[in-house]
């Protein structure tokens, strides 16, 4: 632990290197306007998840049974982590794509005795029975809807992996350009002041320089 702590000893140089700190500052100052476009982006999630468990909560109440669940699904896709796997769910149906989650009972349960089939669940390394099956892995109602769940998945990644994506970058871009900006406004303004104090010195100099000799005659 201490010497994560030394470590931080390595920020010190943030301080000592001018446009290192701009870079920083700019970062920190951009990272502080994107509050909106956060809001925005939540919004945008929150209106696709309520979509989302409407359209194909009884398919894939896996993904889409809450709205914080379905919530971390759409920050999945966001991210563009197998979302096509999602999307084909719901496409096809959860009893012709399951995407290694879902059960069909009548792999599991004989159709007349209502028992577990015989070494049906043999193989398994999470479940020994039916009934230990939690009812989200079940595929109760499957109904795959293709066009909605194709326009659903790709208008969403269209707009938050990209355009909102853009919006960051963009944000954060322009206000790391705004504050290097202001940061070599500020150098050049206290190296001409600098420069005003230095010649105000030379001056000052050769006055006391030319009054010297008309003393020593006096």
């Amino acid at each position: 632990v201490l010497r994560l702590f030394r470590l931080a000893r390595l920020l010190k140089l943030v301080g000592k290197i001018p446009k290192l700190q701009a870079i920083v500052s700019g970062l920190a100052a951009g990272i502080s306007s994107v509050k909106y476009i956060a809001i925005l982006l939540f919004l945008v999630f929150y209106i696709f998840a309520v979509a989302g468990i409407n359209f194909f909560a009884l398919n894939d109440p896996f993904h889409f049974r809450t709205v914080p669940i379905a919530l971390m699904t759409l920050f999945r896709a966001a991210t563009l982590e197998d979302w096509t796997d999602v999307m084909y769910i719901n496409m096809y149906g959860c009893d012709k794509f399951s995407s290694g989650i879902y059960y069909l009972k009548e792999d599991y349960v004989d159709k007349d005795t209502g028992a577990d089939i015989p070494g049906a669940f043999d193989d398994n390394p999470f479940f020994s029975s039916w009934k230990e099956v939690p009812a989200h892995f079940q595929c109760r109602s499957p109904s795959g809807i293709p066009y909605m769940s194709s326009a659903y998945w790709v208008m969403f990644v269209l707009i938050n992996s990209m355009v909102m994506l853009s919006l960051f970058v963009g944000s954060v871009t322009i206000a790391m350009s705004e504050s290097m900006t202001e940061a070599k406004v500020k150098a050049e303004a206290i190296k001409n002041a600098q420069n005003a104090l230095e010649e105000e010195m030379e001056h000052i100099k050769a006055k006391s320089s030319l009054l010297e000799p008309k003393n020593e005659s006096g």
